[in-house]
């Protein structure tokens, strides 16, 4: 071939991929928002502690405090309030066959005859009150909801002497007259956070992939499989437990964190059949790596009246590349939270060992074999943060065309949050409708790219709205957030619910008789649409002290599946 003809070939070539990539960009895709499909009200994000928490509790009270703060800071960490912490069951001394990344949790009772011994655990303990501390410090409340839940009962109390799990992988390794005394165990560690450290648990939960088959004997980590008869077995100890000792007005049931969404539905089947369990637990958690029942566990929930959290998830035999994983990853929360309509979406690794920044499972990285190393954020934690730090707790879902994306009010109604995922390796044209909402100011844009080498993280951009729509081209492997400032949504007639004795103000107090939910979020208006108050996550059953000036007021209740607007008259003699 001639120099001429090869650069003839090289230059067509050339054309043909600018073709197709222009072909492609001049294809837009609508993207219409409709506040009028109300679904879920957000609780939170979060995470399981072990085993980072493990490692990284060791680390200077600075480290510490600085990974704390990158976790909970609305504004500049990952705004995150929901954590599950690990009570480890604790392997047989004579055993030596953990992961070293943590995942050797110690448990604090060394034998069935010898008392607990509450100095173990000091490091996921350590991080979790900094949690709290931290939270409490970068937003003034404590909304901080916590898990207890377990990998593994303590090795003495299972069948092969050890809390990897079962020889057999497939069986229930507690042993048949111990279902007691782990619900005991379970609880007294509870008991003694709630009562000695101040820390309450909302929820326990006492198995972890009860569903799966490969906990075995001499495995790498804690685990334990329960059959679905079993679990039922083990609800109802713990249930009667509770009971006993008078927790449950703090501390409730969640089950059963399978490992697929499937399989969470499948064990709520045989837990229907049983006839007694589903009034024993209120929160259902299934993890995401698996399943395709999404919007059936979602209707199920809805229809048997139960919160649904999306409890753990990662990038577990999924993607090639660092990249491709943190793509994938974006795209599961926005299905989980689109189809599955869960309130709370959890992490499982939120931190990591590596010598680089590319660690897909972890969004916080440090070398676990120095700890004198720095500790740095990664793609992955920015790319988290496009969600978390947006779409806040008492945001409610509400209904975007697109698949790839999510739409989020605040309870005000007047922020509109818009997040676009392109998981694709070429640019995507996109047309955002905005015509059901009104009196846009600037805009504020925050955009990830998922290639670590872009150095593309939460970067900011502001553009002012003309008109009621607006053209993005969005990039390659990113994911986008829009900040939209609106006028409050006009609250019409027929929007407005009669109280019916479920709200009303009297003496002083606003009574409140939702019993129907455990909780809401709530926001009070004066008629000329100004926010007056607004209170996350109170008694959906209450009396709530709040003198107010006589007139009319429009009260926002938002809660599981709800949210309503009610006319409040006010008047002190």
């Amino acid at each position: 071939m001639t120099r001429n003809f090869l650069l003839s070939l090289a230059l067509l070539s050339s054309l043909q991929l600018f073709s197709a990539e222009t072909i492609l960009r001049n294809t837009e895709t609508t993207i219409t928002i409709d506040p009028a499909q109300k679904k879920q009200v957000i609780e939170g994000w979060g995470a399981s502690l072990c085993w980072w928490a493990n490692i990284m509790g060791s680390y200077s009270d600075i480290k510490v405090q600085t990974i704390c703060d990158w976790i909970t800071d609305p504004d500049n960490g990952l705004n995150m309030n929901i954590f599950r912490f690990n009570i480890g069951g604790g392997d047989a001394p004579s055993h030596n066959h953990m992961r070293s990344d943590g995942g050797n949790m110690p448990g604090y009772k060394l034998f069935d005859s010898t008392n607990y011994d509450w100095s173990q655990d000091a490091n996921q303990r350590r991080i979790l009150q900094q949690l709290i501390a931290s939270r409490i410090e970068n937003t003034g409340v404590n909304d901080i909801q916590l898990i207890a839940f377990s990998n593994s009962p303590p090795y003495w109390m299972t069948n092969s002497g050890c809390s990897a799990g079962s020889v057999e992988g497939d069986v229930t390794n507690l042993k048949s007259d111990m279902f007691d005394d782990f619900a005991d165990y379970l609880i007294d560690v509870v008991k003694y956070y709630h009562d000695s450290l101040g820390i309450t648990f909302n929820y326990i939960e006492p198995f972890n992939e009860p569903d799966a088959n490969w906990w075995k004997a001499l495995g790498g980590q804690e685990g334990c499989h329960f059959s679905n008869n079993d679990q039922i077995k083990m609800i109802r100890e713990l249930y009667t437990k509770l009971q006993e000792k008078d927790m449950l007005s703090y501390c409730k049931i969640t089950a059963n964190d399978a490992n697929t969404i499937d399989n969470t539905y499948s064990s709520l089947q045989a837990y229907i059949t049983a006839g007694d369990i589903l009034p024993m637990f209120d929160l259902i958690s299934t993890h995401s790596y698996g399943g395709t029942n999404r919007l059936l566990l979602a209707n199920w929930a809805e229809s048997n009246n139960k919160k649904l959290w999306q409890s753990e998830s990662g990038p577990l035999y999924v993607g090639d590349t660092y990249e491709s994983q943190i793509m994938i990853m974006a795209d599961r929360i926005i299905t989980d939270l689109r189809v599955l309509k869960c309130t709370g979406w959890c992490d499982w690794q939120l931190a990591g060992t590596g010598g680089d920044l590319s660690n897909s499972w972890g969004q916080i990285i440090s070398n676990y074999d120095d700890n004198l190393e720095p500790i740095n954020r990664n793609t992955n934690y920015y790319m988290r943060a496009q969600f978390s730090r947006y779409i806040k707790a008492g945001y409610t879902i509400i209904e975007s065309s697109a698949t790839n994306s999510l739409a989020a009010l605040n309870p005000e109604q007047n922020e509109l949050v818009l997040i676009i995922s392109n998981s694709s390796t070429n640019t995507q044209n996109y047309q955002v409708d905005l015509s059901n909402f009104s009196g846009f100011e600037k805009v504020t844009q925050f955009r990830t790219r998922a290639d670590e080498s872009l150095a593309v993280k939460n970067s900011e951009d502001r553009f002012t709205i003309t008109g009621s729509s607006f053209s993005y081209d969005a990039q390659p492997k990113s994911v986008t957030t829009f900040i939209i400032p609106i006028s409050k949504l006009t609250t019409e007639t027929n929007q407005i619910k009669e109280t019916k004795n479920t709200i009303y103000y009297s003496g002083g107090n606003i009574h409140m008789n939702f019993s129907e939910q455990d909780f809401l979020n709530f926001s009070m208006y004066n008629i000329e649409g100004q926010l007056i108050f607004r209170n996350i996550q109170i008694p959906g059953k209450t009396i709530y002290p709040c003198h107010l000036e006589n007139g009319v007021y429009i009260a926002v209740c938002s809660g599981i599946n709800k949210n309503d607007t009610f006319m409040i008259t006010a008047y002190n003699k």
